[in-house]
Formats: C-alpha cells, structure tokens, sequence
C-alpha cells in the first residue's frame, strides 16, 4: 500500500507540477505511515477490528480511484478517457486518506483507549442484556427463514438505498416504509448484507414479534452499543466509561439510552469512526411499546444529525411513526422509500423473478405464474406464502397438485386486490381445517393449534403445545403440518411460530377471518392455566439454584449462569413472564380463580426468584398491576389484598439493591415485611425466623410504596390525571416516570434548558415547562416537542414559577412579575387574554410562586410569600377581591378542594400554620393547624376533598382530615426538605418530591387519626439520619439514679464532649459515648477508667450488648456498627485499674458492620448481611436494640446473640 501512495502522489506532483499543499500532504503521509509503522512495531497482535477493517477499506477503494484516475502512471491514457485532469477531485481524495489514517491509527493506539480491567469490563457489557438475536444474520435469522432478496429483485430500491448511504449529503435517518407483505425485511436483510461485507455495518436490529426479545423496546438502544463496541474498541471504550459512572443505565427509558449509550459515548470518539458508518433497525412497527417507538424515532430524526452514524428504519406506516415521519418532509434529500408507492409494474416483475426460481419444482406454465403475479398484487408474502404452500416438504411430490388448488379456488378468483393476502389465507385455512379426508377430531386440533400459536405471547415448542393442550405430541405434530404455509416449525428446537406478522392480525380480526376468527378468550385461559400448572409442577419451590450463602451477591456465584440454565427450563422460564398477560385476556372461570389464588398463596416467591435469576425482574411490577386490574373485576376483596401485597412486595424488592441477591428475597425483604400485610400468612415459614424485627420500624416500612433516586434534588413533582405518569423536575431537567413501576419513561437530556416551572395538560398527553423567559409544550408519550418555544410578554430576570393549565385545558396561564397573569392559547401558544397585574403592586414584588384554576375554571388565583393570594375573574377578566386573602402573608402554597367552595393555604410567618376558607364568605372553616415543626412547602386536596396533605422542610408529610382537622397519619423517610406532593387521581397514594434527590410513593388508603391534640407538640418528630441522642433503651441499663449520680461527673473527669452512658447487662462498669466517636469504659466500684474503644469516625447514636453480656455493639452516626468482645472486662480489672487513670490502646473490633447508601448492611470483607427496605429509617433501626441483636443473631450465631423464644427460633 505504501509504495502504490508513492506512485500516486508522484503523479500527482508531477500533474499538478508540485504545489505547495501536495508537498504538505507528502510530508504529512510520511508521517503518519512512520507512526504507523511504530504503533504496529510496539504491538504486532493488536486486534483488527470491523472498524479497522472499514477503513483499511476506504483507504484502498480511494487509492484505486486514483490509480485509475492515473492510469497506471500514463496521463495520457487518463486524458483520452476524460479529457481532462481534475486536480481538486483527486486532492479531495487524498484527503479522505489522511483524515482515514488518522483514523487508523487511533485505533491502533491501544494506550488511548486502555481500561484498567478487561473482566469487569466484559461483565459491564454483559450487563446490557443486549439481544443476540436481533442481528440481521443471527441463528434465528436462519431458523425464521429471514434471507437476502432474489437475484435480479428489489435492485433499484437497494440502489436508491445505497446511494442515500454513500452521499455525505443526505440526512441522518432514512425510512423504508411498506405495508404489511411489502418486502421490507427482505430488502433491509440485503442492505444489510451489502454494508456488511464493505465493513460499513456499525450495528443492526431486526425487531420481531415471533421472537420476545426482538420485540422489547428497551432492548434496540442497548444492543446497539453493544454490538458497536464489538465494532469499535475505542467505541467499547467509551461505552464502558459511560456504564461505570451509570451501571443501571440498562433500566432507564429509551430516550437516555440513546442520550448516555450512543450519542455520549459516540461524541467521544468520532474522530476515530468511518465515514459512512451505517446502524439499521428493521420492522418497528413489531415492537410492543408504541409510546417507546415512538420515543426512539423522535431521537433519531431530532438528535442524531451530529454523530458519525447514520440511522435506517424500516415500518409499516403506522400513525405514530407515520406521524413522525411526515415532519421530515423536505428536510435535506432522499430520506425515505415508500414502497407501496413504487410503480406496480416494478414490483410485479420482481414478484414474477422470484416465483419463476422458487417454484421450479412445481413446474408452472407461463399463465400459472401470469395468474400468481396478478393475484399477488404488491405483496411479496402473498408469493411467499404460496411458495411455502405449494413446495411443502410434507407433501412430497404433490407441488404441481396444490398448485392447482389455489388457483382453482373460487375465493381467489373472485377476489379484489385490495384483499388479496386475506383471501389466500383464507384458502388456506379451509384446505386445512375443512378438507373432506379429515375427521372431526384432526378438524379440532388443527384449530386448537392454530389457537394457541396465535394466542401464546412468543413462539413455544412442540413440547409446549402438548402440554397447555393437554394433546399428545403427535397429534400436534399432524396438526402442523396442515398450517406448513402460515405456522413455521423451527428443525432443531420444535418450535413454532406465525410466518408472518400479517397472519395473526388477520386471524384475530373476525371481520377478516370470518368463520376462522381465533377464539381469543378459550385459548387465553388454556395459557393462563398451562401458565400456573409449570410453576406448580416444578420440581423445585424453594432456592430454585440451590445457592449455598446469602452473602455473596449472585453476580459472584461461581458458574450461576449454567446454573440458572439447568434450573430454570424454557416453559417454566414462558410461563413466570407470561401468565399475567394471558390473564388479563380471560374471563371469570373457577378453575382460573383457584389457580391465581394457589399461585399467589404458594407459588409466588418462586416466581421471584426465576425472574431475579433471569434478569428481568424489572418487569415484575407490570406484570403484578396488570393481575392486579384483572383481580378487581374477577376476584374477591381477599384475592385483590393479595395480588395489591404481592405488587408492593415485588416493587420494594426490584426498586432496591436487594435484588442483587436472590436469597434476599426472603432474608431481607421477607423477613421486613409488615404482619399485617396478607403476604405475610403464607410466606411466614420462608422467612425462617432470621430476623425478628421491631414492629414499631416495620410499621413505617408499611407506608410507603415505591421510590427512585436521582443525581440531583427533585424540585417538583406531580401526577398526571390519568394516573400513569409521575411528572418531576430533577435539577433542571423533566423526568417522567411510570407511576406502577417508577421507571424512568422520558428524561430530558443533558443539554437541555434549565426548567423552573411546568404543569400537564387535563388529557395527560403533553406537558408544558418555563426555560430561560421561554415556554415549551411536549408530548408525555414520545417526548417530541409539540409547541414553542413561545416567548413571554416581558422577560424577567426572576424565573417564572408559576405555570397552569386550565381545568378544560383550553389555556395555559402563567404569572409573571408584579402579579402580571397572562392567557394563552393552548393549541397555537398564541396570547388569549392578557389579566393585567394587581392594582396595588410594588416593583420591588417578585414573581408569583403558585398558580391555580378554580375547578369550575371561573378564577385564576396566585400566591407570593409576602402578598397573599390573589383572584382573577377569567370571565370579566379583572381583579375580584374574596376575604380574608388579600392581606394574608408569608404563604407558601395553597389549593382549591374538589368542589370549589373552600380554599386550603400554608403560612410561615412564625409557626408554620394551615387554614381553610370558605371561599364565599371569606371565613376560617378550619384551622389554624399547627403540626409540623419546618416551613410548610406544600399543601394539597385529596381527590374527593376528605383529607388534605403538607409537607415541609422538616422532612416530613402529613395527612389531615379535611372536616375535623385531626391529623391521620405522619408520612416519614426524607431525609431532606420536601418541596412538593401530589395525590394520585384515585386519592390511595401520594407522591414527593425531595432535596434528598429522590421521589417517593406514599400508600394513604388506610390511615389511622393521630391521638393527641395537633396544636401541640408534634408526637411524631423524626430525629435526622443517624442523629445521637441518649439511649434510654439499652438492655441492661441501671436505674436513672446511677445515670444521674453527681459523682458521674468524676468519671469523666478532663472529657466534657459526653453524649451518653450505657451499662451492661451485670452492671459492673459504665460505657460513655464521646464526640469524636471514642467509647471509654469505667469501673463502677472505684469510678477508674478502664479501655478506650476507638473504632468509630462519627459520634455514637446507640450502645446494645448480648444476652449473655460478652458483646457490646456500638452504632455511629455515618451507619457503621462495631462489636466489641468485653467477655470479664469488669471482674478481671478490678483490681488493675485502681490506681490508672487512663489506659492507653485500643482492643480491635471483633466485628465491623456497615449501612451502605445502597441501604445494604456489609461486613468488614464486603460480604452481604441484610438489606434494609427503604421505608425503614436507619436512625430508627440503629437504635433498635431488637433489630440489631437479630441481625447478628442470625448472621454470627455461633457468638452466643441469639436469644429469642424458643418459638420464634
């Protein structure tokens, strides 16, 4: 390669007669080739990359360019061909070369890109679940008879395609529009193949319905970086980085996938990809998730034009993605290919190549396939379909027979070609399921077959068929081979699925199928009842894989893969993540009834473990609620309970690191969970008496629902109306979650604007935020900007903060500076009604904070700390003044109850207070309520007006009944302040907001009135985290007139940083807890000291000691625990510390123990001791005498902790 560039730039001087850049470009290949030359020379088995390859490639492909351009060294030759020389295009070429070696070797400089840990590195790429076979030439591929287009086929298509990939021009995504039968996977599959071989294939995903994986959503990001990072070592480099700083980044919504996974980590090396560079997704249309699909098509029409890939989709025109699609229109050239709009006679041609070779064993005449090709229309799987009919391995020798029974049927015939597939599938079916030969029987199992192949959420086995249908393989096997056409039976695995996705939509529409409509309801509860047999009959029910410790996490279990593999079979692993799916399509049966009822009483923690074991426990929640729903209608209030305890359980399990040990299912959240809960009846046996928690901190647990951490403080929250979304502000951004799984669905990137305000629309379909004096509208489904960004009347200097919809979502309020309200137009963002501003203002007011609609959309009113709340008549559209407002100060927030006739307000000015008003009369119908110890920053109406919540700055929530002002229940987890709340629609849960980054679920159906009187002392004041105070609980302590001796004070003599006293058990010294986290021990009787305990960093919160007296453990503030051997410590220095004041040293902790922020409690060599549940306060249980002396009763037995009756042992 080397000497033909010096031939080429020789000729290159010599034709251009040496200019000044030619020199340059000499000198600069020089040295890149020396550099080249040296990187190879350091490391001679470096690993040739695909990308490497690619631009080895392009390299060579210009070089031959010029050579051909030079003629091999004779001008003349050149010069006769073209007439003339062209100096800049050969200039032009040289420089792709320089920019391409460059490129090379910084993917030879393996130094750049080193990572510290090729292993962890791999795992990190494992942890993408990345779905294999999803790539266009995976075995499925094979096995699906998925395959590149017939030569001579589809050629013009593919050129129009490839051109489009090859113009630096053109713009960044391109779509290959069909419908159904159109060809489209088949003309992808040969692009593919094409990109392939020219090293130009960065990535592919093939979606499809037939194969579960290929049809997740969530999976075509992930398996896209990975599949780049087998491509690309820098690429793989950089995604690993990416993964280190978020491992969980696998469970975020799709459009943060593409954000963080692709684009991020493709910034990073882009000066190191060739140009070129092609990722293809195939048949999104197939995908479940059409809100995520949409999702992925927004990112990459709007956010991909920048990065060195570009991106080709293919669908059916589908309204979502059409929809998108349409507003690309115009932009740059050549995007999109819509097949059913190419020229019919094109098309009909290409179908007549390809029935001419794929039906030569039939040997038709020239109007046999005249006949097919006038029947097929446009539809490549109508070919396709006949192709597998008539050439049918079952009927060998027959071809040219059932060749003629096609033709010869008269529904063909008479058939338009706007049905033309519906009527061949037809045709099928009745040759199948009505042929004279067959009895009534094989009538039957053909269609129970048929039924259930539709019906099965992914394609089953052989095996499988047998055994929902309770029918003897081979007689499934018969069945079969009647469906050849349509079903497709996999050689190696038996398993079968729909030829194509066109087949299960015609059979489940009955004005399609007619007579021949699949049954949906029947065969749905066959499933669902094979579903609940697999789980059943399984021979293990308990510790599925045989794990032999709980405290090593399952990532670290030796061989646990294979393990799982062994363990968990395809049917029972079909059946743990489809069972609800099927449920949900069944009506009410008793035998469905008692089959949900054994499986949530006994079958459920199995269930759980395969889904951890699998990796897909993310999905548990989904698939909790979706039974849950279908419970509410089939079952009793018991089973509802149930299925609601099971959900709850499954989402503190999943939201939590506990899932990172299987066996924790029961050590851990299991041994957490609330008496009261129903779960608990039927799971008490599995918790194996290993903890024995206090009941007072598992009560707390019991209040809260779900949560989700952030990087940053969450500032805002609230609950869509429709009750599927919880909306937030994190930072500065949007986040947009699944209000029954808390994921995240949206999340606005990085580099958007800072957003200080927004509110959702009545329909829950957009959501409208303030950013830099600017208003945006968004779509809450695919997160695609639907409005603005709409400049505000005046720009201010203070954010604006107060943004509404209206109650019939007609128009966006927001307020601005000196009470200014302003109307817009929802639709158009256009200036509806312009309300002025307060006619007392004073410029030195700063922005309104809270903005609301009455619920009669009559008035508008809006509050400010220092000047009340203030009401506008939207009608008259002018200030109206309501009493007992308007001079009101120091508000914080307020809300309209349901029905409008009362107003509820939080004031600050020295106690933080709540009132109600009657907002007719002006007068305090409730209040002043006084509770909460911080400022109050929100306050809220339940649904249907009975209770009305605050939170506040002093970390907690309260609920208050909204008729008597009792407070009925103290919400406590928050470990900073609280800026917002929301009720869910239906009024059962509460969602918050915090500094402490996090977003939190409150369950408020069953809460119970606080005693006592709520102007008072609030008797549910938490402590902060990890605050010390005296422990007045210690198991063993003397009386208070020891603790309170005025001689105590000699003890500590010299040490005035005291925080508390402890004594043990035979009360023979006395323990004090100091500042700086030193424990020092004194002899009671001659008041000496006698050990200095340093093990702690922060300042001591509790003390407990063992049942028999030789341990003590001491809890810190930062969550470390200590225990100490003191086995004799007073009898056997009695005597020796007489006459020492202080004795130096420190004995070493026997044990060390941790709270972890992930709320895992480790040892000293980072082993697994139990998880914490996080609606339990670590402060609380690390004074928990009982909680703790559990903990290490069941973990370190053999230290004598355990001291439990002997019926709970």
């Amino acid at each position: 390669m080397v000497d033909e560039f010096v031939r080429c730039i020789e000729f290159f001087e010599r034709a251009t007669k040496g200019g000044g850049e030619q020199k340059k470009l000499r000198k600069e290949f020089d040295e890149l080739f020396h550099k080249i030359d040296l990187q190879y020379s350091n490391n001679p088995a470096f690993t040739v990359t695909p990308c490497i390859e690619s631009l080895c490639r392009s390299i060579c492909s210009r070089l031959h360019r010029v050579q051909d351009k030079s003629g091999g060294g004779s001008m003349k030759w050149y010069l006769r061909i073209t007439g003339a020389f062209e100096p800049q295009q050969v200039l032009l070429d040289y420089r792709h070369m320089r920019g391409d070696l460059q490129r090379l070797l910084l993917n030879m400089d393996t130094r750049i890109w080193q990572t510290p840990d090729d292993r962890a590195d791999d795992f990190l790429l494992e942890s993408l679940r990345p779905s294999l076979s999803a790539r266009y030439d995976s075995s499925e591929a094979a096995a699906l008879h998925r395959g590149a287009c017939t030569v001579g086929t589809r050629t013009g298509e593919l050129r129009k395609m490839l051109d489009w990939v090859y113009n630096p021009e053109t713009n960044s995504t391109y779509w290959l529009s069909g419908m159904a039968g159109t060809g489209k996977t088949t003309i992808v599959y040969s692009l593919c193949e094409q990109l392939d071989n020219e090293r130009l294939l960065g990535a592919s995903f093939f979606c499809s319905r037939s194969i579960p994986e290929c049809r997740e959503v969530d999976r075509i990001m992930r398996s896209i970086a990975y599949q780049l990072a087998q491509f690309s070592y820098p690429f793989r480099c950089a995604l690993i980085g990416v993964l280190r700083k978020d491992p969980e980044l696998f469970n975020r919504g799709v459009q943060i996938q593409f954000q963080r996974l692709i684009t991020n980590a493709l910034v990073q090396v882009q000066e190191t990809m060739p140009e070129g560079l092609v990722v293809v997704i195939d048949a999104l249309d197939e995908c479940t998730d059409k809100d995520a699909t949409a999702q992925i098509l927004e990112a990459l029409l709007n956010r991909s034009s920048h990065l060195p890939v570009k991106f080709i989709a293919s669908s059916r025109p589908e309204s979502v993605i059409q929809q998108q699609m349409d507003k690309q229109k115009g932009k740059r050239i050549n995007s999109r290919l819509v097949l059913h709009e190419i020229d019919e006679g094109v098309v009909k041609t290409d179908i007549e190549t390809y029935l001419q070779q794929a039906l030569k064993s039939a040997n038709p005449s020239d109007e046999q396939i005249a006949m097919l090709v006038q029947q097929a229309g446009t539809l490549f799987i109508y070919a396709a379909t006949i192709v597998r009919y008539v050439t049918d391995i079952g009927f060998p020798g027959k071809s040219h027979v059932r060749l003629d029974q096609l033709l010869n049927s008269p529904i063909l015939a008479l058939t338009g070609a706007k049905n033309e597939i519906d009527a061949l599938y037809t045709v099928i079916l009745k040759l199948a399921i009505d042929s004279p030969g067959a009895t009534d029987a094989e009538k039957n199992d053909i269609k129970r077959v048929l039924g259930v192949a539709i019906c099965a959420q992914e394609p089953m086995n052989v095996r499988a068929f047998s055994f929902v249908l309770e029918m003897a393989e081979t007689r499934v096997h018969t069945a079969l081979q009647a469906l050849a056409s349509v079903l497709l039976v996999l050689k190696a695995s038996q398993v079968v699925m729909t030829l194509h996705a066109s087949f299960p939509d015609y059979m489940l529409d009955p004005k399609r199928s007619n007579k021949y409509c699949c049954r949906r309801k029947t065969y749905q509860e066959a499933l669902a009842l094979g579903c609940f047999r697999w789980i059943r009959e399984n021979k293990s029910q308990f510790n599925i894989c045989g794990l032999e410790s709980p405290h090593i996490r399952d990532s670290d279990v030796p061989d646990l893969e294979n393990r799982v593999g062994n363990a968990v079979s395809w049917e029972l692993y079909y059946a743990c993540r489809s069972w609800a799916a099927h449920l949900a399509r069944t009506g009410k049966s008793t035998e469905l009834l008692e089959q949900f009822s054994d499986f949530l009483s006994n079958r459920f923690l199995l269930w759980m473990e395969v889904m951890n074991l699998k990796h897909c426990m993310y999905t548990g929640p989904g698939i909790l609620w979706c039974a849950e729903e279908w419970a509410k209608e089939k079952c009793g209030a018991e089973i509802v309970q149930l299925t609601h305890a099971a959900w709850r359980f499954v989402m503190d399990y999943q939201l939590g690191a506990a899932k990172l040990s299987t066996l924790h299912i029961y050590r851990s959240v299991l041994s957490f969970l609330p008496s009261s809960s129903p779960l608990w009846k039927h799971y008490r046996k599995h918790a194996h008496r290993l903890i024995f928690s206090d009941p007072k901190i598992i009560q707390r647990k019991a209040e809260l629902f779900g949560y989700i951490i952030f990087d940053k403080g969450v500032t805002a929250v609230e609950w869509s109306p429709d009750g599927t979304r919880i909306i937030g502000i994190v930072g500065a951004r949007i986040v947009v979650l699944n209000a029954v799984t808390c994921r995240v669905i949206l999340e606005q990137g990085d580099d958007s604007p800072p957003v200080t305000a927004f509110t959702i629309s009545p329909d829950s379909n957009r959501c409208a935020t303030f950013s830099d004096s600017l208003i945006h509208v968004w779509d809450l489904h695919d997160g695609k900007l639907i409005l603005g960004p709409v400049g505000i009347e005046e720009k201010t200097w203070d954010p604006i903060k107060a943004i509404r919809y209206s109650p019939d979502g007609t128009f966006l309020a927001y307020a601005s500076r000196f009470y200014k309200l302003h109307l817009l137009n929802a639709q158009t963002g256009h200036l509806a009604l312009d309300l002025g501003q307060h006619s007392n203002f004073n410029s030195a007011w700063s922005t309104p904070e809270y903005l609301l609609f009455s619920p009669n959309n009559a008035h508008i009113a809006c509050c400010m700390q220092e000047r009340g709340i203030r009401f506008w008549d939207v009608k008259v559209k002018k200030e109206i003044l309501i009493p007992g407002h308007a001079n009101a100060t120091s508000i914080t927030s307020f809300d309209y109850s349901p029905d409008g006739a009362r107003i509820v307000s939080s004031r600050n000015k020295d106690v933080p207070t709540i009132y109600v008003h009657d907002l007719e009369t002006g007068k305090v119908v409730l209040g002043p309520l006084k509770f909460q110890k911080g400022v109050i920053e929100s306050v809220v109406y339940s649904p249907n007006g009975s209770r009305i919540a605050s939170s506040s700055r002093d970390k907690t929530i309260c609920v208050w009944d909204s008729q008597t002002g009792q407070v009925c229940s103290v919400l406590i987890g928050h470990t900073d302040v609280i800026h917002s709340i929301s009720y869910s629609p239906d009024g059962t849960r509460i969602v918050s907001s915090s500094h402490d980054r996090s977003i939190r679920i409150w369950d408020v159906r069953n809460d119970q009135r606080v005693t006592g009187s709520t102007t008072g002392e609030n008797s549910y004041w938490s402590t902060p985290v990890y605050s010390s105070t005296v422990n007045d609980n210690t198991r063993g302590s003397q009386s208070p007139g020891l603790m309170n001796d005025p001689s105590l004070v000699k003890y500590t003599y010299g040490f005035s940083d005291v925080e508390f006293y402890s004594c043990p058990p035979d009360g023979l010294y006395v323990v004090t807890a100091h500042e700086d986290g030193t424990l020092r021990i004194w002899v009671v009787a001659t008041k000496q000291p006698l050990y200095e305990f340093k093990g702690h960093n922060e300042a001591i919160s509790s003390i407990f000691y063992s049942p028999n007296g030789n341990h003590m453990v001491s809890c810190d503030q930062s969550g470390s625990i200590q225990v100490w051997c003191v086995q004799g410590l007073g009898k056997s220095h009695l005597t020796d510390a007489r006459d020492k004041w202080f004795i130096s040293g420190s004995p070493n902790p026997l044990l060390t123990l941790k709270v972890n922020p992930d709320l895992w409690i480790t040892d000293n060599m980072s082993r697994l001791i139990v998880w914490v549940p996080p609606g339990i306060l670590i402060t609380e249980l690390l004074r928990s005498e009982r909680t703790i002396l559990e903990i290490l009763g069941a973990t370190f037995p053999s230290l004598g902790w355990d001291n439990r009756p002997a019926e709970e042992t």
